[in-house]
C-alpha cells in the first residue's frame, strides 16, 4: 500500500479519539546570512552599552545560556572556557561520552561544528579580555549546545520543541525511545531561528520552558515585512528585530505587534561585509576555528540573550518576567513597529535611563577663547558666573555622567549661546545681569566649510558632528590655543565605533593660521583591529590653527573633539 500523504495522515489521526492533535512537523531555518571572515571592531557592543555596563559585572560562570541552534565549536579558543558541560560524562542516556549539551537532530551523542551556532554563541559569550579575537556580552558564561537544526540551517518543529525543553532541564525525547534531562535548566535560551508557520508541539514545548523559569529569546525574522514569524511571534517569547551600525532598522528585520526589542543585527546594504556583526565562526575549508561578519535577526538576538545573562549575574534572584520587564523598560526608544527600543546593557542593569548627569555652564574668552569658569546649572537650567570684568566672552554647556568631570566627551551634550559652530559673542560692560538662555544636546550637525575663511570654530574642551560631504575636500575648523600646551585631536563615530562599519575611517591635518601644514596623521588609531578613527597631538604656542579633517569614504559621519593633554 503506497504511502498516505502527509494531508492524508494528518486526517485520519485527527478523526481518532486517542489523538489530542495533529499537524504537519514543518522545518524552521537560521536567520543570518555569514560573510567572509575578517577582523575588526564591535561597533555593537557599543551600541548596546556593553562597554559601560561591564564596569558593573562582566558575567558570571553560574548563569547558563542554551543555544539551540546547528551546533557550536565548543573547541573554539574564544568559547571553549565558557562552554557548559555535563557533570558526568556520559551519565545521561543517549550522551555517550558527550560533556557538551546534547544533539537532537541526529541523536548521536557529539554536536558537530557549525558557523552559525558558533556566530551566535560568540555574541553572547566569547570569552573576554583574552586578547583573542572578540568579546561577547559576556566575559563570563557557560553556555550550553543543544542541536536542533542540520547543516543546511534547517531543523523539524519536533527537535526544536524537544531542544527547548532539555535545555530548560525538563524531559526531552532522547531519540532512543527514552528521555534525556539535564541536571538543571538553562535561565536564558535563544533561539535564532524561525519560519511563517506554527506548530502545537513547539509552543507547548516554550509555555512548559517559560513555566520552568527560563527566558526563550528569538530572532523576529528576515522577511522585512509585519507576517508573524514563529517562534518569536508566540505570547512567550522576547522577540528581538535587527538594527544596522548606524542604530537604524535593518531592511531585511521582521517588526510588528509580535516585537519586543530592537538590537543589532548588521546591515550589510550599508556598505559592505562590516557593517554585520563580526563574532566567532568555524572555518570548514582550513579546518581551524575564525572570525566572520554577518547580518540577521540571528544576530540580533543573541545581544538580548547575553544582556539578559548579565542581569542574572549581577541578580540571580531574577525571574523571566523580570528579566523581560528590565530587557523593554529601559531600552533606549522610540518605541517603534520594531520594538520598545534599542537594548541597553548598562540602563537595564542600573534601571535607569542611562548614567546620572549634570548640566555645567563654562565661560571663555571671546578674545583668546580661553577656558575662564565653571558652574553648575540649576535643576531648573539657571546659572550665574561671578565676578566678571568687563570684556568679550562666550558661553557654553555640557554634561558630565555619573560626576566624572568630564565635559565636552562626544557622545555627550554639548553646545554654545548661539551654536557651537559660531557662538554668539557676548559684551561686558559692567556688573549686571546678562542673560544667555539656550537649550543643549548633541551638537547638531554642521555643514562642511572646506577653506580657511569659512572654516567653522571649534573650543578646547568641546566637540562637533559632520559629515564628509565629498572626499577631494578637507573639512576645516578654526581653533584658538590660548596658552603653550600640549593639545590633541581626535575623531570619532556617531554611532558605535570607528572603522570599516559606517565607513568611518578619517585622517587629522593641521595646519598654522597661514595656512601651511604643520602636521598630519600618517597611521589610524589602531589599524590591527580596523579602527579608523585619528588621533594627533602635538605640543602648541598661542595662536590660530585650522585642523582638517579627510576620509576615504563620500557620507562619512564623524565627531570631532578638540581637548587639552594627549
Amino acid at each position: 500500500m503506497p504511502e498516505a500523504s502527509t494531508t492524508e495522515a494528518i486526517a485520519a489521526l485527527k478523526a481518532r479519539d486517542d489523538v489530542e492533535y495533529a499537524e504537519p512537523n514543518y522545518l524552521l531555518h537560521v536567520e543570518a546570512t555569514p560573510n567572509d571572515p575578517s577582523f575588526g571592531q564591535l561597533y555593537a557592543m557599543n551600541l548596546i552599552g556593553a562597554p559601560q555596563a561591564w564596569d558593573i559585572t562582566t558575567g558570571n560562570r553560574g548563569v547558563v545560556v542554551a543555544v539551540i541552534d546547528e551546533g557550536i565549536d565548543v573547541t573554539h579558543p574564544d568559547l571553549q572556557a565558557n562552554i557548559w558541560t555535563n557533570p558526568s560524562p556520559g551519565s545521561l542516556p543517549g550522551i555517550t561520552g558527550d560533556i557538551n549539551g546534547y544533539d537532537f537532530r541526529g541523536n548521536s551523542g557529539s554536536i558537530p561544528t557549525e558557523s552559525h551556532a558558533t556566530h551566535v554563541a560568540g555574541t553572547i559569550g566569547a570569552v573576554g579580555n583574552n586578547s583573542i579575537g572578540v568579546t561577547g556580552v559576556n566575559w563570563n558564561v557557560r553556555i550550553r549546545p543543544v542541536r536542533a537544526l542540520g547543516v543546511d540551517g534547517f531543523g523539524k518543529f519536533y527537535d526544536i520543541a524537544q531542544g527547548i525543553l532539555y535545555a530548560a532541564g525538563l524531559p526531552a525525547d532522547d531519540g532512543h525511545g527514552g528521555t534525556v534531562q539535564p541536571a538543571s535548566g538553562a535561565k536564558i535560551i535563544n533561539l535564532s531561528l524561525g519560519g511563517p508557520d506554527t506548530d502545537t508541539t513547539l509552543h507547548s514545548a516554550i509555555i512548559s520552558a517559560t513555566m520552568a523559569g527560563a527566558l526563550v529569546v528569538a530572532a523576529a525574522g528576515n522577511a522585512g515585512t509585519s507576517a508573524p514569524h514563529y517562534p518569536a511571534a508566540y505570547p512567550e517569547v522576547l522577540a528581538v528585530a535587527a538594527v544596522g551600525p548606524d542604530g537604524a532598522p535593518a531592511s531585511y528585520s521582521s517588526f510588528g505587534s509580535y516585537v519586543a526589542l530592537r538590537a543589532p543585527g548588521g546591515n550589510f546594504e550599508l556598505g559592505d561585509a562590516t557593517d554585520g556583526v563580526f563574532s566567532a565562526i568555524w572555518d570548514f575549508a582550513n579546518g581551524r576555528p575564525d572570525y566572520a561578519w554577518a547580518e540577521g535577526t540571528s544576530m540580533a538576538s543573541p545581544h538580548v540573550a547575553g544582556v539578559a545573562a548579565l542581569l542574572l549575574a549581577q541578580t540571580p534572584s531574577l525571574t523571566a518576567s523580570e528579566l523581560r520587564s528590565r530587557l523593554t523598560s529601559y531600552a533606549v526608544g522610540p518605541a517603534t513597529q520594531y520594538g520598545v527600543g534599542l537594548v541597553n546593557a548598562y540602563n537595564s542593569l542600573t534601571q535607569r535611563h542611562g548614567p546620572p548627569t549634570q548640566v555645567y555652564a563654562l565661560l571663555y574668552s571671546g578674545v583668546t577663547e580661553e577656558f575662564l569658569q565653571r558652574v553648575a546649572a540649576q535643576p531648573d537650567g539657571s546659572f550665574a558666573f561671578n565676578n566678571v570684568e568687563a570684556g568679550h566672552y562666550l558661553v557654553y554647556a555640557a554634561t558630565d555622567e555619573s560626576s566624572d568631570q568630564q565635559l565636552g566627551v562626544p557622545g555627550r551634550l554639548w553646545g554654545a549661546f548661539g551654536g557651537p559652530a559660531t557662538p554668539t559673542d557676548i559684551t561686558v560692560l559692567s556688573a549686571a545681569p546678562y542673560p544667555a538662555s539656550f537649550t543643549i544636546g548633541f551638537p547638531a550637525q554642521i555643514q562642511p566649510n572646506h577653506t580657511l575663511a569659512t572654516a567653522n570654530g571649534l573650543a578646547i574642551g568641546g566637540y562637533t558632528r559632520a559629515i564628509l560631504a565629498d572626499t577631494l575636500q578637507l573639512d576645516v575648523y578654526r581653533v584658538r590655543i590660548p596658552s603653550l600646551g600640549t593639545y590633541t585631536f581626535e575623531t570619532s563615530g556617531w554611532v558605535g565605533s570607528c572603522g570599516w562599519a559606517l565607513e568611518e575611517a578619517t585622517a587629522i591635518l593641521l595646519f598654522d593660521a597661514g595656512g601651511s601644514l604643520i602636521t598630519y596623521t600618517p597611521d589610524f588609531t589602531d589599524p590591527g583591529h580596523f579602527n579608523y578613527c585619528s588621533r594627533l597631538t602635538r605640543s602648541l604656542t598661542p595662536g590660530t590653527y585650522y585642523v582638517g579633517v579627510a576620509g576615504a569614504f563620500n557620507g562619512l559621519q564623524y565627531q570631532l573633539q578638540a581637548r587639552t593633554g594627549s
